[in-house]
């Protein structure tokens, strides 16, 4: 019975000096692992910071009071201004690199499911990959849990894409007995290029059309005004003058629903008069010419001049061409003349410009 005692001995010493041999100590017990560990981030890109890091694990016992759960971050992790979100009772603190969670006392936090937030951090500035070590550990410090889960820091990814700029812009002819803001009706046929009164009859008020188009991609929208390089002239240099009764270019910049020239003698400018008008309900706020339009469907007139470009079609975004107000008007002028114009033939050119602002 003795000499089995002594081999089983022998047998044990063995075993021991094999071990010393093999690893230079003797193995102590290792702490058992966290299951389902893993860490969500809310930004990887490099050295940004207001990122939060969301831990999850599972224990495998139960943490009593004055137990700690830490999270031990790298040291590229900034977590100066961080802040923890810790289980229910447990209390949160952070210390260097280290965020604990102490178990409160008269509390137990059972084995099962956690998650640690950590928010507020910066990232490390180098690309890589980085680790959390989670650990529980008794309240004499004495490890009972852990896991280690990774996450990767690498620079963003750039994205770019370009759309040209688009601004088509079309005038056409309307036809007479067109209906213009309402009831009132153009008198005679145009074309994209000819806007023809024919002849002037003292006291008939006659109104020739066009329709402006605008398509366009551009952001803060567009603007077209109109512009004439003189006032209505015949070979002799007579006028027909712009609209209300104005000398030669001065033409009003204040809508007003049509008036008759005066014919006043000895001042030409009151013999005959030329105005504009538009169906545009949306014109520039703030610019003299938005109430060129009017809801009782009576239109409006402001002057033409040879220095300063009226506005009759306005949009503050982009324009598909056919919508009213939007992306199409219709524009309007109006020639009267009483019995003391001059007879001739009278011309001058408009111009229109359309600007968009992207």
């Amino acid at each position: 019975m003795k000499n089995k005692k002594i081999i089983k001995k022998f047998i044990v010493a063995i075993m021991i000096f094999s071990m010393v041999a093999m690893y230079g100590y003797m193995p102590l017990a290792r702490a058992a692992s966290l299951t389902n560990a893993s860490v969500l981030i809310t930004d990887s890109d490099t050295s940004v910071s207001l990122v939060s890091h969301t831990v999850t694990f599972t224990t495998g016992q139960d943490l009593t009071a004055g137990y700690m759960i830490d999270l031990d971050f790298p040291a590229g992790v900034n977590l100066v201004t961080a802040t923890s979100t810790c289980p229910a009772n447990s209390t949160g603190a952070i210390a260097g690199q280290v965020v604990t969670c102490t178990v409160d006392g008269g509390q137990t936090l059972a084995a099962g499911a956690y998650t640690i937030t950590v928010a507020s951090t910066t990232n490390p500035g180098t690309t890589g990959s980085y680790s959390i070590d989670i650990i529980t550990e008794t309240d004499a410090s004495i490890e009972v849990e852990k896991s280690e889960v990774r996450f990767f820091i690498i620079d963003d990814v750039t994205m770019h894409a370009h759309v040209d700029s688009t601004l088509e812009f079309v005038v056409s002819g309307v036809a007479s007995s067109t209906a213009l803001n309402g009831t009132f009706l153009c008198n005679a046929l145009t074309t994209a290029t000819t806007t023809d009164f024919g002849t002037l009859i003292p006291g008939v008020a006659k109104t020739i059309c066009q329709t402006l188009q605008v398509t366009t991609n551009a952001t803060i929208g567009f603007n077209v005004t109109v512009e004439q390089d003189s006032e209505l002239e015949n070979t002799t240099t007579d006028n027909i003058n712009s609209f209300n009764n104005s000398p030669d270019d001065t033409g009003s910049t204040t809508a007003e629903a049509w008036a008759s020239p005066t014919g006043v003698l000895d001042a030409d400018h009151t013999y005959g008069h030329l105005g504009v008008t538009s169906n545009d309900t949306d014109l520039d706020s703030g610019t003299g010419f938005e109430d060129l339009y009017n809801v009782a469907n009576t239109p409006h007139y402001v002057g033409l001049n040879a220095a300063d470009a009226q506005e009759v079609m306005h949009h503050n975004g982009p324009a598909d061409g056919s919508t009213q107000d939007k992306g199409e008007v219709m524009v309007g002028y109006t020639a009267e003349i009483n019995a003391l114009q001059q007879a001739g033939d009278y011309t001058n050119t408009l111009t229109y410009i359309a600007t968009a602002t992207y």
